[in-house]
């Protein structure tokens, strides 16, 4: 049966597994019958085992020494450095952003081959530092000078305004669902003027 939507998921921060999208597949489908679900294109994004092995690596050599409170420890190193880790050195073409963003740009691709080369709507369930992942990544999908991250020199020879960059740069768009957003985290510390700056 021909796909009419997509229904993409972003994970949040934390040692995160790649089925984290399980249960809320399994919800959204049993919620909305076999036939209608047979009409969506699930693709959920995974990105945190781009820093992982680094945080792993601190985490080890932390343990050598005596600590209090592990788990608050564990929960801030694997948790908290992934915003900043994700956010280190965007420009640059090995960064973990332009990773990060490669991967949605994947399933972006995956999911409109799903749709016949054809665009079509698409929902976004993001949670916790997913949000801050697909603000990024929408940002400079659709600035109209891209500074960091997959814009900046593309290796893609996909035409800019072909109906296939238009659904990787989500002009297809319809809903983004955020669930416990970390933005206003990084914005609390910035006036009203210095919030709306350009990157």
């Amino acid at each position: 049966m021909a796909k009419d939507i997509a229904l993409l998921t972003l994970h949040g921060m934390g040692k995160i597994q790649s089925d984290y999208a399980d249960e809320l597949k399994h919800e959204v489908s049993s919620a909305m019958g076999k036939s209608d679900w047979a009409k969506v294109h699930f693709e959920p994004i995974f990105f945190s085992d781009i820093l992982q092995e680094d945080q792993d690596r601190v985490w080890k050599d932390m343990k050598k020494k005596e600590l209090d409170w592990t788990k608050l420890r564990r929960f801030l190193l694997f948790g908290f450095s992934d915003a900043a880790g994700l956010e280190h050195k965007a420009a640059y073409p090995n960064s973990p952003y332009r990773e990060a963003q490669t991967r949605i740009l994947q399933a972006l691709d995956r999911t409109f081959s799903h749709f016949g080369n054809m665009s079509k709507p698409v929902i976004l369930v993001a949670q916790s530092l997913g949000c801050q992942v697909i603000s990024n990544y929408i940002w400079d999908a659709q600035a109209k000078t891209a500074r960091r991250g997959v814009w900046v020199k593309p290796t893609s020879t996909i035409p800019k305004g072909s109906p296939q960059d238009k659904f990787r740069r989500l002009k297809s768009l319809r809903y983004l669902f955020t669930t416990g957003c970390n933005i206003p985290i990084f914005l609390a510390g910035f006036n009203e003027k210095d919030r709306g700056c350009p990157r």
